[in-house]
């Protein structure tokens, strides 16, 4: 019995021809799929980066909020801490230390760091008044006059050697209690 090929070996090999046809189109691919990849893995960490400031930010504000609305006075202070006399009558201090990067909150014993990576943080003291035809508050340095403290910052963290800056914050918080 004999069986009979319809095509001959020849025709049935691969030719160099198309061995570089598919080997070029397989590169293109794998070139298009790691370069997605790359980007995207960039991307991530760009939104991570982003998200974990933007919640330290949030909780930084939160905690200077809830602080400062229930201090009875400001007894210190410059442009990169102060010290207020909280509403249990002891003292409240937020300490920023440009070498460190850190913004920190001391009470009695208790210190907590708020802020980590913080490029730039001031602070500006005023009274609750609005100057004339701005958002900003009237500046004081009288001790007894400062009923608004502006805090502003910028945060900023590295990730695969690129650096992803937060937008500023700007917050002015009124000092509520009445003395």
């Amino acid at each position: 019995m004999f069986f009979k090929l319809r095509k001959s070996a020849r025709s049935r090999a691969l030719t160099l021809v198309d061995f570089v046809v598919a080997v070029g189109v397989g590169s293109i691919v794998m070139i298009a799929v790691g370069s997605l990849t790359f980007v995207g893995g960039k991307s991530l960490a760009s939104l991570y980066a982003n998200g974990n400031l933007d919640q330290q930010n949030r909780r930084t504000l939160d905690q200077m909020t809830k602080d400062l609305m229930s201090a009875i006075q400001v007894t210190n202070f410059s442009t990169n801490q102060f010290i207020c006399q909280d509403w249990d009558t002891n003292a409240l201090q937020y300490v920023y230390d440009s070498t460190g990067q850190t913004l920190t909150r001391i009470k009695g014993t208790r210190t907590n760091v708020l802020l980590t990576d913080c490029i730039r943080l001031t602070f500006e003291y005023g009274l609750r008044d609005l100057s004339n035809g701005t958002f900003s508050v009237y500046p004081t340095t009288n001790y007894s006059e400062i009923k608004a403290v502006t805090a502003s910052w910028c945060c900023a963290r590295k990730r695969f050697g690129r650096t992803y800056a937060d937008q500023p914050q700007y917050a002015t918080i009124n000092i509520r209690t009445k003395q």
